[in-house]
């Protein structure tokens, strides 16, 4: 290790810094604890403990920041931090549907200590209404439930039944596939949910085409895929749900292509004398109910009656213009370095592969890993680091867009 190194001359600057801040502590016990060597090449302890000059009810006395107290310890902090914006938690409200749920789902729910928010008791009650739904809620207010609940119904009330959801990211893709797959099980469904797309085995093809009532793909797959009608004519003849989730993406030129994907795919299944329900879900936009009809060709029921409860939430905005010394992806680095060691398990995104690798080789260390996550990986790989972050094996990501789109993973806390 020499001076030329980049992470020998980042450490030689902290320690230096960290031996400048100690001289102008007075208390010996604050500098005692640190535990720092004079020797420069001996890294800093990979724990934290949060700073000592707390009041009574356990909070920082006069922070830097209400949001990340944390910053009171980071020693490159050059007061980034312009606002924050605090978004006053709220609690759930919760609403029956209509018609009572089969036993075996009900018993699914009670098990699991499930109560149905508003939205999705309403979306069930419109779908069984025959309407098509637009659902337009709040990330983590449970849409996901809200649309495979009635999907539920019919897999069970209809064993020759199947479904089409349709994601515009893998990572998303496969988290609800394992979703589908756990219902599967527990309902003795024998749907056999499969990712039909670029990363599914020529092997296995013919097998999910015979077999699988439930098909997750994309839509540039799905183009592809429709070409061969023949080989799709079961899932298409006995179709009747179609999901498209993350429905804000599609807009623009993106947007135009998948109108015309979606109604391909309605042609077609009216060929084989289908005529499947849509839901449409999607983040809070301005026009959520026109655009699900924009993209479909059909009429829609909003809900947007956002039953989901939540806790407070932190907006920081960091402004990297503070610190002219080091670029945007180098403050990245350095904040989501140092929020690991405080425990927080994060994402950080980037424009670029290039910011996603840098950010997190930068961030890591012998005891804290941030992995970076971008197209291209294998998808062995994508799903090793899915479900290492989602079990908490993993303290941070450091994507592109490719894991930005609705990706479930409650233990995260912090996105950069």
């Amino acid at each position: 290790m020499t001076e030329t190194n980049p992470a020998a001359k980042d450490l030689l600057d902290r320690v230096r810094r960290l031996q400048e801040k100690s001289q102008k502590i007075d208390s010996p016990n604050r500098n005692a604890g640190h535990g720092f060597s004079s020797d420069p090449f001996v890294e800093p302890p990979a724990e934290k403990d949060p700073p000592s000059d707390l009041t009574r009810d356990g909070k920082v006395a006069n922070p830097i920041s209400k949001a990340l107290w944390e910053l009171d310890e980071m020693l490159s902090y050059k007061a980034q931090v312009r606002r924050e914006i605090l978004l006053e938690s709220r609690s759930p409200q919760y609403q029956n549907p209509d018609q009572k749920l089969p036993v075996e789902i009900q018993r699914y729910l009670d098990d699991h200590g499930i109560k149905l928010y508003t939205h999705q008791a309403e979306s069930l009650n419109l779908y069984r209404d025959k309407k098509n739904v637009a659902l337009a809620t709040q990330t983590a207010s449970g849409k996901s439930l809200a649309f495979n609940l009635p999907i539920l119904e019919v897999l069970i009330s209809n064993p020759e039944s199947t479904a089409i959801y349709l994601y515009p990211a893998k990572a998303l893709a496969n988290d609800q596939l394992n979703k589908l797959k756990e219902f599967d099980e527990r309902f003795s469904l024998e749907s056999h949910p499969a990712s039909y797309d670029g990363d599914t085995p020529a092997s296995e093809r013919n097998r999910i085409k015979e077999s699988s009532r439930v098909i997750v793909t994309n839509p540039h797959g799905l183009h592809i895929y429709l070409g061969w009608k023949d080989g799709w004519s079961r899932i298409l003849k006995n179709l009747r749900v179609v999901v498209i989730d993350e429905a804000h993406y599609y807009s623009g030129a993106v947007g135009s292509h998948m109108a015309m994907v979606v109604r391909r795919l309605r042609r077609l299944a009216a060929y084989y004398g289908a005529s499947p329900q849509f839901f449409v879900a999607s983040a809070t936009i301005a026009n959520p109910k026109a655009h699900a009809e924009a993209l479909t060709g059909v009429n829609f029921e909003l809900v947007s009656n956002d039953g989901g409860g939540r806790p407070n939430r932190w907006i920081v905005f960091w402004d990297t213009q503070t610190d002219l010394e080091h670029s945007p992806t180098s403050q990245a680095a350095a904040l989501s370095r140092h929020l690991v060691r405080y425990d927080r398990q994060l994402i950080a995104f980037s424009d670029t592969r290039h910011q996603a690798e840098m950010i997190a080789k930068a961030a890591s260390d012998r005891v804290h890993r941030v992995a970076a996550y971008r197209a291209g990986f294998s998808p062995h790989d994508r799903r090793a680091i899915e479900l290492d972050l989602k079990e908490g094996r993993l303290r941070g990501v450091s994507s592109t867009s490719a894991l930005e789109l609705g990706v479930d993973i409650g233990g995260v806390n912090t996105v950069i």
